[in-house]
């Protein structure tokens, strides 16, 4: 086993390997060039997008809270009354249709 690893980490004459050898070494150089091509054609999101939606799932659910918590549920928006529950499930619904997203 040392002599694979010796193989392939050093720069050899291909000349003086064994044929299973060369063979282990080009099986090496494939994988290594396929997966340094995965990874150029994968995209990520930018930075703010993961902050963004964990954001808006908190805060639909502050919402929420704070509305069952007042007063005859006068908090957060007065005079909307119950919408203040879908305004709160809008935001946490659109924080989870965001995470479909995410990469």
């Amino acid at each position: 086993m040392e002599q694979v690893q010796a193989a392939l980490n050093a720069t050899a004459d291909k000349a003086t390997l064994t044929p299973q050898m060369q063979r282990m070494m080009n099986r090496q150089a494939e994988n290594t060039k396929r997966v340094e091509e995965t990874i150029k054609g994968t995209k990520s999101n930018p930075r703010w997008f993961v902050p963004l939606f964990c954001a808006l799932m908190i805060i639909g659910l502050i919402w929420c809270v704070v509305y069952y918590l007042s007063p005859s549920g006068s908090w957060p928006i007065p005079n909307i009354g119950a919408w203040n529950l879908g305004i709160g499930f809008a935001l946490i619904m659109i924080g989870f249709l965001m995470t479909m997203g995410w990469r």
